[in-house]
């Protein structure tokens, strides 16, 4: 494992606090806000993780297998965010200002894309976890 340079150790860290303050929000531990319409704390929750492991991810460095292994997390918890968000989200939260495209957005626009961007994550993890079993198994079979 390198050792992370003083920028990328700042940011990393920052970015894991937040996460754990946001996990912490998300089991109800603080109660600093409310969520948004009907949106129920287990996605603040995820939410909360994907930005820990992404804190660890860039503390863990350059380990390819560590890489795949925090990329499948990472995209997998934020398909579960997206899917949540299309299928579920309250209607009068789904709103948008795009100027021309003002009659566009919103749920018939938003539902869509929040499934779409859900279906990418899904399979990038999936792409992922295949890089990280891949790569597992094929070191273990050197090592035998």
């Amino acid at each position: 494992m390198e050792e992370p340079s003083k920028n990328r150790f700042i940011v990393a860290t920052a970015v894991l606090v937040a996460g754990v303050f946001i996990i912490l929000e998300g089991l109800q531990i603080t109660h600093l806000g409310k969520p948004a319409g009907n949106t129920p704390y287990w996605v603040i929750t995820v939410a909360g993780f994907v930005f820990f492991f992404a804190g660890v991810a860039v503390l863990a460095g350059t380990t390819s297998k560590l890489n795949d292994f925090f990329a499948f997390i990472i995209t997998a918890l934020m398909g579960a965010c997206m899917a949540w968000i299309s299928l579920y989200a309250d209607e009068s939260e789904m709103t948008g200002n795009m100027g021309f495209l003002s009659d566009l957005t919103g749920v018939p626009f938003g539902r869509p894309m929040f499934g779409l961007c859900a279906l990418m994550c899904f399979a990038i993890a999936a792409y992922a976890f295949k890089l990280f079993y891949t790569k597992l198994f094929s070191q273990v079979d050197r090592e035998i």
